[in-house]
């Protein structure tokens, strides 16, 4: 994965990151900001710079592991099935469907603010359905 499909993937999930550059330096790679701090950063010499788009979604899946459950969910779908053959990916559906409320607010520009209720009722639920998948 190189630097752009990292940070925009990032970027969808919201999880903030950031490169800067010194001649002669290298480049820093991190995840998270200025403002609620670096969570983690890394230099990478100029010619190890291919590699700054896995190492910021490797780190990503580490901090915050809830942006990626989706991949988590779909790479074991078929492995995780419960009695009634629901997959998690149908139970987590599920929680969503009936505890979340989701309101699209347009801001006046054009773009709309998405709003969501409850989630912190629905990211507890899931984190506890989390360790039935396997590492």
């Amino acid at each position: 994965m190189n630097i752009e499909q990292a940070m925009f993937r990032l970027y969808e999930s919201e999880i903030n990151c950031g490169i800067a550059s010194f001649w002669d330096g290298g480049v820093t790679a991190w995840i998270g900001d200025e403002f609620n701090g670096r969570k983690v950063e890394q230099n990478f010499d100029p010619e190890n710079i291919n590699k700054i788009g896995a190492w910021m979604i490797s780190e990503a899946k580490k901090i915050y592991p809830l942006a990626f459950s989706d991949d988590l969910l779909i790479k074991y779908e078929d492995q995780q099935k419960n009695t009634q053959g629901d997959t998690l990916i149908d139970k987590i559906s599920s929680i969503i469907e009936n505890k979340l409320e989701i309101r699209r607010v347009n801001d006046g520009d054009g773009r709309y603010d998405t709003w969501i209720e409850n989630s912190i009722e629905v990211a507890e639920i899931i984190v506890s359905i989390l360790p039935q998948i396997p590492q």
